[in-house]
């Protein structure tokens, strides 16, 4: 179990099954040679080590998982040998100078396979090929797990631990950052730091959740009311735990919204490297946008949507929409854009985002079409709210207020969206 008993759900006599356990077995060597064992042995330890990053998961040890090694092994046995949910098996098979490495995930409760995935590469690529194998896998995995466990635990809606409601408000980060799903994870959150006052996951997800939703509010005193109180949360979880992920990004979000670009980069940088597998670093390119390292930004968000491709959030793809509008790419912005909207289409300022885009273009019908879809969204919606992302800070450089003044609020006034 976690420190302080996170995951100690009851349901009977006996402690349930970690919701977000997981072993990962010895890959099988099928390339025919014994001697390229240690390119299963490897991919094991490797993606062992990475999923055991997945904040509250816990991985069963690579010591208790060999002892399945070149066995034929029943999944559904597996899961009740080493007490976990997941059993993650995999392959590596070779062909000349080509290496096939497959993997799936299997839900040991139900023997329901849940995720599969082949990675193809030359020998000569190993290690690399190795990267975007363990990139991938725990990328994939950590929503999976969460999804299936917070599904579960929706079910016992009688069942009013603070452990199943930061699960569930955790599961709802990946359904997208609209309004009433912002609502929804602070009630879970406040509910369950009612249930537990001291409960630093449900505080630092508070906090992380009050940050994200503070700049979207139209009243300026909502606005600075949710990020004070997010701040105020994040300052108090690191007084106990500096090494908290999610409180870093608050603070980097109360620092943009307080005209501090240092401290957000400085903040960001801190939890890029405590959650080196983040899903989402939308913030981190947001924040290299309005330091005007839009190139970078593209470079890093891009390579993190490559990972999880399979799995694209709504926010990742509204970055890669804003980074290729800033840098002249209109066409791919539109088509990031409205891969957002079909993602999450409750969200006011992709569409607002959207109608920009087509303005720039002189597509006016287009353009027109989103801002209806923003006024119907939130009929109050003001520059304030939909332009936070894109507002230059003091420190932002000359250019990229330059670009703001002339090109992006130009565009935005044309298009009819509300200053």
């Amino acid at each position: 179990l976690a420190v302080g008993g996170y995951w100690g759900v009851q349901q009977s006599s006996k402690p349930s099954i970690n919701p977000l356990s997981i072993a990962v077995l010895p890959f099988t060597n099928l390339t025919g040679d014994p001697a390229q064992s240690y390119v299963a042995d490897g991919l094991t330890n490797r993606v062992t080590s990475d999923l055991a990053r997945i904040q509250n998961a816990v991985v069963t040890d690579v010591g208790r998982a060999m002892s399945y090694k070149d066995k034929t092994a029943i999944v559904q046995q597996v899961g009740k040998e080493l007490g976990v949910r997941f059993v993650l098996q995999g392959d590596v098979q070779r062909s000349a100078d080509k290496i096939l490495i497959n993997a799936k995930l299997t839900d040991a409760s139900s023997n329901k396979q849940l995720w599969s995935e082949s990675f193809e590469g030359n020998m000569s690529d190993l290690f690399s090929l190795q990267d975007k194998v363990t990139n991938r896998i725990s990328g994939s995995l950590g929503p999976q797990m969460l999804i299936v466990a917070a599904s579960e635990s929706e079910k016992r809606k009688s069942s009013p631990q603070a452990s199943e409601l930061i699960l569930r408000a955790r599961a709802l980060a990946f359904k997208g950052n609209d309004a009433a799903n912002f609502e929804q994870r602070i009630d879970l959150l406040r509910q369950a730091l009612k249930l537990e006052p001291n409960n630093l996951d449900a505080m630092s997800g508070l906090s992380l959740s009050l940050a994200l939703f503070a700049p979207r509010a139209p009243e300026q005193d909502l606005r600075k009311s949710r990020s004070n109180e997010s701040q105020s949360l994040a300052l108090k979880v690191k007084e106990i735990d500096r090494n908290n992920r999610e409180i870093y990004m608050s603070l980097a979000l109360y620092d943009r919204e307080n005209d501090n670009l240092l401290g957000a980069r400085q903040n960001m940088e801190t939890w890029l490297e405590l959650n080196p597998n983040a899903r989402n670093i939308s913030t981190y390119g947001n924040i290299l946008l309005l330091n005007g390292e839009a190139t970078k930004a593209l470079e890093t968000v891009s390579k993190i949507h490559r990972i999880y491709s399979k799995f694209p959030s709504d926010t990742t793809l509204s970055a890669l929409g804003r980074l290729h509008l800033v840098l002249g790419q209109t066409d791919l912005a539109i088509d990031y854009f409205l891969k957002a909207t079909q993602v999450n289409s409750k969200v006011p300022v992709y569409w607002a985002c959207l109608a920009v885009a087509h303005t720039i273009k002189g597509e006016t019908d287009q353009a027109a079409a989103a801002v209806a879809e923003v006024k119907k969204l939130n009929p109050n919606a003001d520059s304030a709210s939909l332009n936070f992302i894109f507002k230059p800070l003091s420190a932002s450089p000359p250019a990229y207020k330059a670009w703001y003044e002339k090109t992006y609020m130009p565009a935005y006034r044309k298009a009819g969206l509300t200053e």
